[in-house]
């Protein structure tokens, strides 16, 4: 605006940009100057700041334990919008407000948690407060040393627009302008494609086959739940190993899968009806939406062939056919297709050192003996060196020592055993 409005014109946008604006910061600890003492302001592993400033001032609260970021979101939004807290509502919101949203990182955050943090944000406001925010700005602005923490602004512009008369496209337009500043972003509009696009996934229920293997309820409910507990029991263990030759994600990422299969038990009645198939039908979508890393990829293309393989398999054979066997056969012919995608074999050191014994062992459809193939092949796995993937990194006089069972492997053997039980 300064290049085409009077100084008048550009002192009341200011001032009423100024009062249409509410931030919040939140952080894992305070900036660190090098060579000073960091003990002063310290926060423990477990405890979380609310409202720290940018030069070190304390903030209004420590909250411990840590919350899980949507929690810690829906509180700093809470403290920013909600009308009924006069302390803080000094801004007030509409669902039909243009709103901007900033995201600030104040030093020593990495870009995956800034992006995790940006995109709960901006869900949030737009699910709890029914505000789409007109735009999305996310980076390092206004930092704060090193400081592992961010902030959250929100600018109505629509507000603005009342106190001082400039058309609220006009904002928009001079928020949007070119600048030589160097950390801040090419904007554009603001586009969730989860406000566009509707989740239309049906319900289980209303699923149906033209082929089908349907099982007792009761004891699938209770396999499935097996199998579950037993990853949220050893996840500790997984993620250990992992962070010992990897990134550590393994744990968390079969954990999540199960999360998902549980949740879809206890809201949609997942195993209500004893179909196999609808089972393994939610299981490729959970792989797909809920898992991540190469664990997920591999899950992903197990399952999907799985169930075409079970299809094909129930198409193909007679209807007196044991289920054991029909879901024998499916399980060989999906492992093929899987091999096509990896180069993963056994001695590899990867979750193939548990796959392929297990299914060739399960030919003859007795899952309980396949299971013990699959305990002893895990167990193998700490006397393997690793020939694919990041732990092929780790120097061999190390890992020949002490090396860990692989954490995949591992984990489809609790699968597995839960199955089996």
């Amino acid at each position: 605006m300064s290049a085409t409005g009077s100084f008048e014109e550009v002192v009341a946008l200011g001032q009423a940009a100024g009062i249409s604006l509410v931030t919040i910061s939140a952080g894992l600890d305070h900036c660190h100057v090098p060579g000073r003492p960091t003990a002063y302001g310290e926060l423990d592993l477990t405890t979380l700041e609310i409202g720290m400033g940018i030069h070190n001032e304390p903030g209004v609260q420590t909250v411990s334990p840590i919350p899980p970021i949507d929690v810690l979101i829906d509180r700093l939004l809470q403290y920013m919008i909600l009308p009924s807290d006069r302390d803080r509502a000094y801004v007030p919101f509409e669902p039909t407000d243009e709103v901007v949203l900033l995201v600030n990182n104040l030093g020593g955050l990495s870009t995956l948690e800034m992006r995790a943090v940006t995109q709960v944000a901006a869900t949030q406001i737009r699910k709890n407060y029914s505000i789409t925010p007109s735009r999305v700005v996310a980076g390092t602005f206004m930092t704060s040393l090193n400081a592992p923490a961010f902030s959250l602004t929100l600018f109505n512009s629509t507000y603005t627009a009342k106190q001082c008369g400039v058309p609220v496209y006009k904002i928009l337009e001079y928020f949007d302008a070119e600048t030589d500043a160097l950390s801040w972003p090419k904007t554009h509009k603001y586009n969730d494609a989860t406000a566009l696009v509707e989740h239309n996934t049906a319900s289980v229920d209303s699923l149906s086959y033209t082929v089908d293997i349907v099982v007792d309820p009761a004891t699938l409910d209770r396999k499935l739940r097996n199998a579950a507990a037993n990853i949220i029991a050893i996840e500790p263990k997984l993620t250990e190993w992992d962070t010992e030759m990897g990134d550590g994600d393994c744990g968390k990422t079969i954990e999540a899968g199960v999360l998902a299969l549980l949740q879809a038990m206890d809201e949609e009645g997942l195993a209500r009806s004893g179909s196999v198939l609808r089972v393994v039908d939610a299981i490729v979508r959970i792989t797909e939406d809920r898992m991540g890393g190469t664990l997920g990829a591999v899950f992903g293309i197990f399952f999907a062939a799985l169930f075409n393989s079970l299809v094909a398999t129930l198409s193909a054979m007679p209807n007196n056919t044991p289920v054991e066997k029909i879901i024998a056969m499916a399980t060989t012919e999906a492992l093929a297709s899987l091999r096509v995608h990896t180069p993963a074999k056994e001695g590899d050191r990867t979750v193939m050192d548990v796959m392929i014994p297990f299914v060739e062992a399960f030919k003859d459809g007795d899952i309980a003996e396949a299971a013990k193939v699959a305990k002893a092949a895990a167990e193998g796995t700490k006397k393997l060196l690793p020939k694919l993937g990041r732990a092929t990194y780790v120097s061999s006089s190390y890992t020949r020592y002490v090396l860990p069972p692989d954490p995949g492997a591992w984990g489809v053997h609790e699968l597995i055993q839960g199955l089996a039980a």
